[in-house]
């Protein structure tokens, strides 16, 4: 069986004699249910080859006779269903015995086998009413045929859940249709059967073993209308398939069954898959249809396969005239990009120079595809030279030559691929350098547009990266060629390259910041005095012949960018860029606006670093700054004076004098009109005043925060004298220092007492009863921290608490109440002045004040800093001593304090006569 099974892939090929003759008689009618049964019978039975035999035989001869209603073709259903069969190989162990069993008989006497996928489509109009299963269904899926959402896409419902009417339900409307979707031949290769459709009489007659409806059934459900009358009406469609064995008579076979649409990739991978070294009968007929195939324009720009499987078949059958006749029928403009750089590179080292020469020459740089044509000619010099194939190499070098003079651009288009491919073309070149300056720069810096200095900087940087594997002294040119491109895109670039847009005319800084980036980056100095020097010479009449561009937006736009470049690159570069830092630093001076980045880099990076230090940091400056309140710019310049590793270069003892005088004259600035900002910063400059080796500065800020118009309100004693307190320890032992030291003491010792404060008046306790009204509303409100009480309670207990506090003469300390007249109950308001408010935040104060006596250290450096008041603070923070008390901060009030009222205006108070105790 398997031996049958090779054999007949090769269909055409295959050759079957005829059984000898037997003696049964013909059959003169119904072949159909003849095969129809004997497939049906036990194919492993002794008569079911002599019947099937018969069966051949006797439709052969029907068919020979010209009687009228013999079929011509049969398709008897496979035991299983196949959703795909490619190979013989896909069929179950049944069907290859079937097959096997019919192949010889059929190709005996005259007849085709395919595969076959048979597809019974049958549909009816459905209608729905209401709001059922089948009407939402329908609803969704017209929300869905506009590329709505009907959020109903949770419903479970199917089109499989509805049931195809029957006949007899209809109104006529709907049919059905039975056809071949695919036809296959046994080896794989798509066939198709046009035209081909069945009546439901007719297909009764051609299909065997079983009906096409019996198949795998798939069902959709189209939406027809919508109405108000809520009625739906949709096309429902069940499609069954099955795989059936077509028999075709080999006369109708040639008529009827043509190459379906996948023919040709079929037939192509079938010949680039093959190892045959001469055509087989199957693949001259494969080979004849694809050069057909390839010699049709509507199909041979876009058909890369067929010219790979030919081109691979003539190398192997070694036929130069059929990849003569192939690579002569691709289009011109596309035979890199459709053989591939390895299919030429393969045919070259197939047939040789001699063999292709008249087909290659002149054609590879003529292909569309910029990269694969740079690419193509790069790898079959390479070829050539390793070949030492001189005639090829000088054919193939003047292929490059014509590459590289049909490049007319490089833009922000161009791939990192194509810089590759350009740049191996270049570096195949006798002189590489030599090619780059004098050809390849030399022609594209003169076209229009010019390609963008950052793009040349793509291109340099990929030269240089490959062409390391040059000879050095090959490579040593290549560099110096770099240098030479730069400096001549720097003379035609210019000082002050404009920009002019709907705004009008402009600098343009892009360009000539991405020259001096790769002028650092290739080392081109000399580049770099040519540009600053001719910036230097022009800038005057730049200003003046261009007032919306003047040299000095250059500068300032320059100067941050060039900093950055300087950073990230090493550091000794700046020497090269002195001459522009010296020219910005004269024309900035002047201006306290400008921002402190742009002189930290002039001040680096200028010829005289000391002198430009110097030059800023003038007394002048100082109190133009300070006068401007430019502290960030001060602070900054000091961190630079104190830190620059680049103004520390000349390590001399009188660099670092000048160095630290110049902060010091910095942060004296600061000082004149040093803010008392977030005790954060405060801290961080007390840092920085040790970090620069000025710790006298730190000093002047806490004595200058200390002394500050805000050292006695509650908040600033609180939120920023305490804050720093607490922070000050950490930043004194990480400089070695302590918090005890004399320098720091009154600093300490104030804010400690500020913080605790002093106790305004501790009986107000005295003005109560006892009862517990007063110990409800009337104490707690004096003893807390609240400005005012309103007490909303009946008249009783109102006239109660007033008595109280007339009697405990209350409006001596500055309290005022008032009864509220809206509202029932009426409001009694209560209120009471700022040192009475001190008095409830004592116990706060207290805490505060231990946890930073608690900051200074143990009890001996408690009464180091504190001195002589250091036994009534730490005694009243332990509560052991009597605090020291705040006067009552009240002047009289005219009048009877107990008895005023506040006259009644919008919110109904009223006066009143008082109430005596």
């Amino acid at each position: 069986m398997e031996a049958v099974l090779s054999k007949i892939l090769d269909w055409d090929s295959y050759q079957s004699p005829r059984p000898k003759n037997d003696s049964k008689p013909l059959l003169t009618t119904n072949i159909q249910g003849a095969l129809e049964r004997t497939l049906a019978g036990d194919l492993k039975s002794k008569d079911f080859s002599p019947r099937l035999h018969l069966v051949f035989k006797s439709w052969r001869q029907l068919l020979d006779s010209k009687k009228s209603g013999v079929p011509s073709l049969l398709a008897p259903f496979l035991a299983k269903n196949y959703a795909n069969i490619d190979t013989v190989a896909a069929l179950d162990p049944i069907d290859k015995l079937k097959l096997a069993s019919i192949a010889p008989l059929a190709k005996a006497y005259g007849f085709d086998l395919h595969f076959v996928r048979v597809e019974h489509c049958r549909s009816k109009i459905v209608e729905s009413y209401g709001y059922g299963e089948m009407s939402r269904y329908l609803v969704r899926s017209t929300y869905d045929s506009y590329g709505m959402d009907d959020d109903d896409d949770d419903d479970d419902f199917d089109a499989d859940d509805i049931e195809m009417p029957s006949d007899s339900d209809d109104d006529g409307e709907g049919g059905y249709t039975v056809h071949f979707g695919s036809v296959i031949a046994l080896d794989g290769f798509p066939m198709s059967f046009p035209g081909l459709i069945f009546d439901d009489d007719y297909k009764g007659e051609i299909f065997l073993n079983g009906k096409p409806e019996e198949g795998d059934r798939t069902a959709d459900l189209s939406p027809l209308s919508y109405d108000r009358s809520f009625v739906q009406a949709g096309e429902l469609t069940h499609v069954y398939k099955r795989t059936a064995l077509l028999i075709t008579a080999a006369e109708q076979t040639k008529k009827r069954i043509v190459a379906g649409s996948g023919w040709a990739d079929f037939a192509s991978n079938a010949l680039s898959a093959s190892l045959s070294r001469s055509p087989t009968a199957k693949e001259i007929g494969l080979k004849a249809a694809l050069l057909k195939r390839s010699a049709d324009k509507s199909h041979n720009y876009h058909d890369a396969p067929t010219f790979g499987a030919l081109r691979k078949a003539a190398e192997r059958w070694n036929d130069l005239a059929l990849f003569t006749e192939v690579f002569q029928n691709c289009p011109t403009d596309r035979v890199v990009f459709t053989f591939g750089v390895e299919g030429l590179l393969s045919a070259y080292t197939k047939f040789g120079w001699k063999g292709v020469k008249d087909l290659y020459a002149g054609k590879i740089p003529q292909d569309f595809n910029k990269q694969l044509r740079a690419e193509a000619v790069i790898r079959l010099l390479e070829a050539a030279k390793a070949q030492k194939d001189t005639a090829a190499a000088t054919s193939f070098a003047k292929d490059r030559d014509i590459v590289l003079d049909g490049i007319q651009t490089l833009d922000s288009s161009t791939e990192s691929k194509e810089f590759s491919s350009i740049t191996e073309l270049i570096l195949t070149t006798n002189n590489p350098g030599r090619f780059l300056f004098d050809s390849f720069f030399a022609r594209l810096d003169a076209s229009t547009p010019q390609p963008r200095v950052e793009i040349w900087g793509k291109l340099f940087e990929s030269l240089r990266s490959d062409g390391r594997k040059l000879p050095a002294a090959k490579y040593a040119g290549l560099t110096k060629a770099i240098k030479s491109c730069i400096a001549s895109k720097a003379r035609s670039l210019g000082p002050f390259p404009l920009s002019n847009d709907w705004r009008g005319e402009g600098p343009s800084i892009d360009p000539l910041f991405s020259l001096l980036q790769i002028s650092v980056r290739f080392e081109a100095f000399e580049s770099l005095v040519m540009v600053f020097s001719s910036m230097r010479e022009s800038k005057d009449r730049q200003t003046t012949e261009h007032p919306r561009a003047p040299a000095s937006a250059y500068y300032k736009a320059l100067t941050p960018k060039i900093g950055s470049l300087i950073s990230s690159s090493d550091p000794g570069i700046g020497k090269h860029f002195s001459v522009f830092c010296d020219d910005a630093l004269q024309m900035f001076l002047a201006n306290v606006e400008d921002g402190p980045e742009l002189f930290k880099v002039l001040i680096q990076y200028s010829s005289k670093p000391l002198e430009a230090a110097n030059a800023v940091c003038s007394p002048d400056r100082m109190k133009e700054l300070t006068k401007f309140k430019k502290h960030g710019f001060l602070k900054s310049l000091a961190e630079l004076l104190a830190f620059s590793p680049v103004l520390r270069l000349d390590a001399s003892s009188k660099t670092l004098a000048t160095l630290k005088t110049l902060t010091e004259r910095c942060l004296g600035a600061i000082l004149l009109d040093l803010k008392a900002e977030h005790p954060q910063t405060i801290l961080q400059d007390i840092d920085f005043a040790f970090r620069a080796d000025t710790p006298a500065w730190a000093t002047q800020v806490l004595d200058h925060i200390l002394k500050s118009p805000d050292a006695s309100d509650p908040e600033f004693i609180r939120w920023t004298l305490a804050e720093v307190l607490r922070g000050l320890p950490a930043i004194l032992v990480a400089h070695k220092t302590s918090i005890a030291e004399p320098t720091y003491r009154e600093f300490t010792s104030e804010t400690v007492k500020s913080r605790l404060g002093r106790f305004p008046w501790d009986n107000l306790k005295a003005v109560s009863c006892g009862c517990i009204d007063c110990r409800i509303h009337l104490v707690p409100f004096l003893e807390s921290a609240r400005f005012i009480a309103s007490i909303d309670e009946k008249q009783k207990i109102r006239t109660h608490l007033e008595k109280q506090l007339t009697k405990a003469k209350a409006e001596s300390w500055g309290v005022t109440w008032t009864t509220i007249r809206v509202g029932r109950p009426h409001t009694l308001q209560i209120q009471k002045p700022e040192g009475l408010v001190a008095a409830g935040k004592w116990l706060e104060n207290q805490k505060a004040a231990k946890t930073l006596l608690e900051v200074l250290g143990d009890v001996a450096q408690q009464t180091s800093i504190l001195g002589v008041d250091f036994t009534w603070v730490s005694g009243t923070i332990a509560g052991t001593s009597n605090p020291l008390r705040l006067p009552l901060a009240t002047k009289p009030i005219d009048g009877n304090i107990g008895t005023k009222r506040t006259s009644g205006t919008a919110e109904g108070a009223v006066s009143k006569k008082p109430r005596l105790s």
